[in-house]
């Protein structure tokens, strides 16, 4: 069984080992490849907008070479019987503005007193 893309172009669960080659592609939604079961995956040269794989059983290698992506990339327990080949790729993460920290509290102004009094 594949359903390898639904209704809004992302890919998904994938129940049988199939190879994966994506090439100098561009990719507008997220990669989704959750407790899916792959032979191999190529992504070279590629601009994804970040990979889900938590659980993903791949056979072989997983290559991600000169990608680019503006999500995270995340292979949470994913078992590959392979290597993972990643080189001059580049991973940023664009945070959603009500995550965006604006600034971080200075605990060395900390007006606590950590003395005990008998």
């Amino acid at each position: 069984m594949y359903d390898s893309v639904n209704k809004f172009g992302v890919l998904v669960l994938i129940n049988e080992p199939a190879p994966f080659s994506f090439i100098n592609s561009v990719f507008e939604n997220e990669i989704i490849l959750n407790d899916s079961k792959i032979k191999i995956l190529y992504l070279n040269g590629s601009q994804v907008n970040g990979v889900n794989a938590q659980g993903l059983f791949c056979q072989s290698q997983i290559f991600i070479n000169n990608v680019k992506s503006i999500r995270e990339i995340n292979f949470i327990s994913a078992q590959i019987d392979g290597s993972l080949i990643c080189s001059n790729s580049k991973f940023t993460r664009v945070l959603d503005k009500s995550y965006e920290v604006k600034s971080y509290p200075d605990f060395r102004k900390s007006t606590t007193n950590t003395h005990n009094k008998l």
